[in-house]
């Protein structure tokens, strides 16, 4: 499931008229299938609203920083659990030893 999830939302993403279509035949299920494929696709939401958040995360720090190294690789995840509000204020006014030291031993 979760490799045709990630397939799905790298490979096929729907445009305006392809959206309309899927909800016309979704609309037409019952609602036992309605509700299994709503979860999968508020799965796959929710996977790709981490994939973005883990690159802008990632972006930022290579624009800030230059090359990800290990030790920055090492506290995105921390960062992702901030909120946006926190991991920009972060990201945009701490320097490197800054939030190397505030992440340091939260893993």
């Amino acid at each position: 499931m979760q490799l045709i999830s990630g397939f799905v939302d790298t490979y096929l993403r729907l445009d305006v008229t392809e959206e309309q279509a899927f909800q016309a035949v979704v609309d037409t299920m019952g609602l036992a299938e309605r509700e299994e494929v709503m979860e999968i696709v508020t799965s796959w939401g929710e996977k790709a609203a981490l994939a973005e958040r883990r690159e802008i995360i990632a972006g930022l720090l290579k624009v800030r920083f230059g090359n990800l190294d290990a030790q920055l690789e090492e506290i995105i995840p921390q960062l992702m659990e901030l909120s946006r509000e926190e991991y920009l204020s972060l990201l945009l006014q701490a320097d490197r030893e800054q939030l190397l030291l505030q992440f340091r031993g939260q893993s």
